[in-house]
């Protein structure tokens, strides 16, 4: 039988381990998948230092939930089942189907039995691969999987395992109309998909910041009207830059996609009464010195504050929908590649924040 190579997290902070385990036949529904990439998500460096809540307890652990690959072996019947040799991308997470969340309000991301490849599906019981930081992955029976093109570059698709569709889920929370007015903060990964979408829906300006040149270049290119970094300008010159754009209003629009509490507490004085603020950037726990004037900045100028959390396979569809049949070069936000023997490198190129998103490539 084959053996499977993986970087495996068996303590927080300390250096993945790479293992080899055996392929085992898959059990009836399940798929193993051949990986072709493996995207670093932002919050990934998160898991690894053991800053992710949901990663607590989930030791040992193959970290990866933005994956691409081909069907190796499958026991998956029925309509739309894959087949051998497809190419293919799937829901990172497996929710119960059963609960409030699930049934009632429809929102299936927030779960409370909600299983996520490589952040808390253990690597403790047979058959193990159960993160994109591996040469082959097996999926639960319940994992919805969406066939792409046998030509699709994965680089280009890689981000929608988490980054795309979580933008795309940001977006709609917002309900953006014609000619919107909106500032993103942060340029990383999550927050250049926010901009290809809101360019999409016609949005009068888009004003992106960041701390990073290359990343507000990067902003450009995908729909951007203006920049302004973070770095060479204060917190009062950002926010008259903005009032002047909008006629003395602010931002209809705030996405907060940094992850950054002082960048968070920053995007509610850009914001005009009555805008919307929704916030897809935390992946972690960014800290308490999150400071807002509860009268000044929300409840005088009626805030409508959403957060936004993940997203489901609709979420998911949709992104590579879009990734297909646009022509923003999605692409590009693999900035770094790397072979799975560096993996530890890849999570410190991410948390050094020196990509916009690295991959693992096999």
């Amino acid at each position: 039988m084959m053996k499977a190579r993986a970087a495996v997290l068996t303590q927080f902070g300390k250096p993945m381990e790479h293992r080899e385990f055996q392929l085992v036949d898959p059990c009836p529904g399940e798929i193993v998948v051949k990986m072709d990439m493996a995207g670093v998500c932002g919050s990934d460096p998160h898991i690894w230092r053991g800053h992710h809540p949901m990663s607590w307890g989930a030791l040992p652990l193959i970290l990866g939930h933005e994956n691409v690959g081909r069907v190796y072996a499958t026991r998956r019947t029925g309509k739309g089942a894959p087949k051998e040799g497809d190419r293919i991308m799937w829901q990172r997470s497996i929710t119960c189907g059963g609960c409030h969340y699930c049934l009632v309000a429809r929102k299936p991301w927030l779960c409370q039995e909600r299983t996520v490849y490589g952040i808390n599906y253990s690597s403790s019981v047979s058959p193990h691969l159960r993160g994109g930081y591996s040469e082959f992955v097996y999926l639960n029976p319940k994992t919805p999987v969406i066939a792409l093109p046998d030509s699709a570059d994965p680089q280009r698709f890689v981000a929608a395992g988490c980054s795309a569709d979580t933008a795309l889920h940001a977006v709609q929370v917002a309900g953006l109309g014609l000619s919107e007015d909106v500032v993103v903060l942060g340029c990383g990964s999550v927050g250049l998909c926010t901009i290809a979408y809101v360019s999409a829906t016609g949005a009068r300006s888009i004003v992106a910041i960041d701390l990073n040149e290359g990343r507000l270049d990067m902003a450009l290119t995908f729909g951007a009207t203006a920049t302004l970094n973070a770095s060479h300008t204060t917190p009062e010159e950002r926010q008259e830059h903005v009032y002047a754009r909008t006629e003395g209003l602010g931002a209809s629009v705030v996405f907060e996609c940094s992850g950054s509490t002082g960048a968070a507490a920053e995007g509610f004085k850009l914001a005009r009464k009555g805008a919307r603020y929704v916030m897809p950037g935390f992946g972690h726990d960014g800290g308490t010195d999150f400071t807002v004037s509860g009268w000044y900045d929300i409840t005088s100028k009626e805030i409508e504050l959403r957060g936004c959390f993940a997203g489901d396979f609709r979420h998911l569809v949709e992104a590579i929908d879009f990734i297909d049949r646009s022509d923003w070069p999605f692409e590009c936000l693999v900035t770094h590649r790397y072979t799975l023997d560096m993996a530890n490198e890849a999570l410190a190129c991410v948390e050094q924040r020196r990509a916009i998103k690295a991959a693992i490539v096999y």
